[in-house]
Parts: C-alpha cells; structure tokens; sequence
C-alpha cells in the first residue's frame, strides 16, 4: 500500500560527535551519516521544500520523498552536512535566523539552553551563498528567534520582515517559506505571514506532510541527539515515533487546528501562571 504523506524531517546541528555538553536536539555527524545512508539505501529521494509544496498543491505528498530541514543556520551545516547530502545526491532547506549570521555567539538569543556544539558558530553571508550554489534551498526562521506567540503585532512585523529583508538582500532565491522558532505560533502570526507574502509556513507537530495539509503550518518530524537508526526508521516511515505520541499529536490537533481556540487556552494558561506567582 502506497504511503499517505511525506515526512518533512527537522535538524539543529551536526556534532562532531555525541557527548556531554551536546544539546538533544542537535545530531552527532556520524548519526547524520548513517541516517542518510539509510534513505538512500531504501529509495528515497528528496525535495525541498519548493518542491514539496508543489507537490502538496498537485495533490502529489506520497511516495518515497522526504524533505530534510535545518533550522537555525550553524557553520556545522557547510562543514559535515553539505558533503554527505552532495555523496547522495540530496537537497536540504535551511530555516535561517538571519540576527546572527557572521556573529560570534554561542547560543540563540533568548534562547541560552539552545546553544552550540563546541566549535560551531553561525554561517556567514558568504558562507551561506556558497551553500545556496550547492545543494541547499534557503528560507526564513525568523530574524532574533524570538517566539512569535509572544509577540506585539509591531515586534511580529519586524521578526518575519527583516528576516524576509535580510534574505533577499544577501542571497538569490525566493524567500517564501517560514519555519516558526520553537514552533511557537497564533491566529495573528498566521495572518501575519500571509500578509508578508510567504506561501507556507512549518510547525513542530509531528506527522506527515500530505495532499490536506494546512499550508500555514505542514508538519515536521523533529530527530534529536539520542536517536538510534531503528527510531529514525520509524519516523520516517510513520511521522511519529511511537504509536503514543501519534494518539496524543491527533488528539492535540483536534484543539491547535482551531487557532483561536489554541490562543484561548494559552491566554488562560497565561493568566493562571501569573497568578501563580502572585
């Protein structure tokens, strides 16, 4: 039976290997290795996310296609990433967020527990048009990874423009396509992204990509640090990674599909952890 979907896969960093220190939701390079192995030895082939898209709208998201991601932009991604997916054949889109490119620090801002694998930093612009020449596909992550959710609609407008700005400004390709930091989103940064002219924008919900997606958040399969090659399997092939976490993101959709109800519990959520601090 011919799989309903396509798994849209979303990575961090790529370590040069996996020890203490080292974030859960980067990889070791030589787990990124054996994982692309893998694709390619059970007939996968990519597409970015252009290319899903337009499969989505020709009512064409099955078959064995995956679309790799990369959110952030680490200089990891152009050392390891872009010589194994080039050994394969493969194509990658990066989520960039555009504040730190060519900055020197170590971890997002607003985001401290999100740092760095020792040795990586954020890409540089030249760095970055290298890759686009390569085999990659750049596209907006934000401009300071802040989470959008929280956001004013002035502050929102700044985050998705100047990143749309700064990308257009320094790289060659259509910005058209947003990934949301820390999948953080609401009715008003929904809105807000169609106002900007972007075509789609991608969640963290887990599951596949298919002919009935909501364009404004397709789902993505996070792979993290601790993922054995048999859990990398199961999500590429399922969406989810277990048959417990598949029943809870169904029943956890039946609530976010409707944004203003999600922006109902959250402002409750909200009131409830400030009076708690009262």
């Amino acid at each position: 039976m011919k799989k309903q979907g396509i798994p849209v896969l979303t990575y961090h960093a790529v370590a040069d290997h996996a020890g203490p220190g080292i974030h859960p939701v980067h990889v070791s390079v030589e787990s990124f290795r054996e994982q692309m192995s893998w694709l390619a030895e059970n007939g996968y082939r990519t597409l970015t996310t252009p290319q899903l898209l337009e499969r989505i709208r020709n009512n064409q998201a099955d078959g064995k296609f995956v679309t790799i991601t990369f959110d952030d932009g680490y200089f990891s991604l152009l050392k390891h990433v872009t010589p194994i997916l080039q050994a394969y054949n493969f194509r990658a889109t990066l989520f960039l967020t555009t504040a730190v490119v060519g900055s020197n620090v170590n971890s997002l801002p607003l985001a401290g527990e999100i740092s760095y694998p020792p040795g990586d930093r954020p890409l540089t612009w030249e760095e970055l048009r290298i890759m686009e020449n390569t085999c990659w596909d750049i596209q907006a992550h934000g401009h300071r990874h802040f989470a959008h959710n929280a956001l004013s609609y002035g502050d929102l407008m700044n985050e998705i423009v100047c990143c749309k700005d700064e990308l257009a400004q320094h790289l060659s390709r259509k910005v058209i396509h947003y990934a949301f930091p820390y999948g953080k989103y609401s009715t008003l940064v929904l809105n807000t992204l169609t106002k900007t002219g972007f075509e789609a924008g991608f969640s963290v919900h887990p599951g596949f990509a298919k002919n009935s997606s909501d364009l404004r958040r397709i789902p993505r399969v996070g792979v993290n640090l601790s993922d054995t090659l048999e859990l990398f399997a199961t999500k590429v092939t399922t969406g989810y990674s277990s048959i417990e976490e598949k029943v809870i993101a169904k029943l956890r959709w039946s609530v976010f599909r409707h944004t203003q109800l999600k922006d109902f519990l959250k402002s409750v959520k909200d009131k409830l952890a400030g009076t708690n601090k009262n």
